[in-house]
């Protein structure tokens, strides 16, 4: 993974703005919640899904690279196929394929990006599962 200047992550993290509830096609029931933030970047995205205050789910797409967190799975990076595509494709979705071993690097990175908004609701909760 490519190391960063703190000004470079400082950046990415400011970029970060979340897309209107009425975009998503998420079922609101028993009280779960999802927000989702998009990067500057192409494929630079944030998904947070929360239950009743708690975070049941995380997901952080940057570069071809995931992290990828559940309440009951743990920590799992992996890569992501969009990059891939040829350009006169539009992936309407995003393709995880888990790594076998936790990228460490990656795993840092992300926990930095989440450091700059941790004053911020629902980047607060996933900063929870690093510690």
């Amino acid at each position: 993974m490519l190391t960063m200047t703190r000004d470079h992550i400082q950046k990415l993290g400011a970029s970060l703005r979340p897309i209107r509830q009425n975009l998503l096609k998420f079922d609101e029931h028993q009280g779960m919640l999802r927000f989702w933030y998009q990067g500057e970047e192409p494929y630079f995205d944030v998904f947070f899904d929360i239950q009743d205050q708690e975070l049941i789910w995380f997901q952080l797409t940057f570069r071809g690279k995931c992290l990828t967190w559940h309440q009951n799975q743990g920590l799992e990076t992996g890569f992501t196929e969009e990059v891939n595509v040829a350009p006169e494709r539009y992936p309407a979705s995003k393709l995880i394929k888990p790594e076998a071993h936790l990228d460490r690097e990656f795993v840092d990175l992300v926990h930095d990006i989440l450091l700059t908004r941790s004053t911020e609701y629902p980047f607060d909760l996933a900063l929870q599962i690093f510690e």
